[in-house]
């Protein structure tokens, strides 16, 4: 939680997925990621991450062995299930919804993106399987079964299958010399986006494998690009048009200053824009406050 957090305003959420039989983020230690998510709660966020079916939690048998051939579609029902009671919580703001994860957990990213529109409002995800069958079989056909005799399965659990229905703002991140998934996955995800007329946002790293190791900071700058997605809204005028900001929409923070409210002029293009370059030059200064 933010540091002055306060139970009778409400808060943006910023969820860290992976949802895959391989491993588990809700434990009970630091983690790679830690020092950012505090940095994140300090600048205004809660930062919540859960473990669903499937993951090697200590909860017996029939949990682990539930994902089986269901990857993709019982692990993103139940991570979207656990969101949308979260957001019951009376200090949580429902209309600002955001997740990120890397490999599974970008694929469960998208998954929710493009599954769960009507809960997630930002997402990035990193190194993401957009389709299970591009995916080595040593890792997905253990879990899935082989693609020869349930294909349908591999289909019902890809991002891909579902990517015409998304509706937020989405950033990709991914090496190009990716060896583990490889960047065919995005290459497809992009096409299928485009052919359903979707924005989105791309961050290709060059020559760069599945931890993308070979760019010095790129953990940093790979945050940075999800902070400037949640802080300045990189489709600007597509999501203010289309989530009604004019009717009272998100509120920024300068050093106690409101610097923007949604509201009057949304049908002047100049206004707009002007307002939209703001954004821009405040990306390292703001922070979301508490409605």
């Amino acid at each position: 939680k933010p540091p002055d957090f306060d139970p009778t305003k409400k808060y943006p959420v910023l969820f860290y997925v992976y949802g895959e039989p391989w491993g588990q983020t809700a434990l009970d230690r630091w983690g790679a990621v830690s020092m950012w998510m505090q940095m994140m709660a300090q600048k205004g966020y809660i930062i919540i991450s859960v473990d669903n079916r499937g993951t090697p939690c200590p909860k017996g048998r029939e949990w682990r062995k539930s994902i089986y051939r269901k990857i993709g579609a019982i692990n993103s029902h139940d991570q979207a299930m656990a969101a949308k009671k979260i957001m019951e919580w009376p200090f949580i703001d429902g209309d600002r919804i955001a997740v990120w994860g890397w490999s599974g957990g970008g694929s469960m990213t998208l998954n929710l993106m493009f599954r769960y529109p009507e809960i997630y409002n930002v997402g990035m995800a990193v190194a993401a399987v957009s389709n299970q069958l591009y995916y080595d079989n040593i890792y997905q056909e253990r879990y899935m079964g082989l693609k020869s005799e349930n294909p349908e399965d591999f289909i019902e659990g890809s991002p891909i299958t579902y990517a015409k229905n998304l509706e937020g703002d989405l950033l990709i991140v991914h090496g190009t010399a990716d060896d583990n998934v490889h960047y065919q996955n995005i290459e497809a995800l992009i096409v299928e986006l485009v052919k359903h007329n979707k924005m989105f946002q791309v961050m290709p790293y060059p020559n760069c494998s599945h931890g993308i190791y070979e760019v010095r900071m790129v953990f940093m700058k790979s945050k940075e690009l999800l902070c400037t997605c949640l802080l300045c809204l990189p489709n600007f005028w597509r999501s203010m048009l289309r989530r009604g900001e004019s009717r009272g929409g998100r509120c920024l923070e300068d050093k106690g200053n409101r610097v923007y409210k949604g509201g009057e002029g949304i049908g002047d293009e100049r206004l707009l824009l002007k307002r939209a370059i703001e954004w821009s030059k405040l990306a390292n200064s703001v922070r979301f406050c508490p409605r």
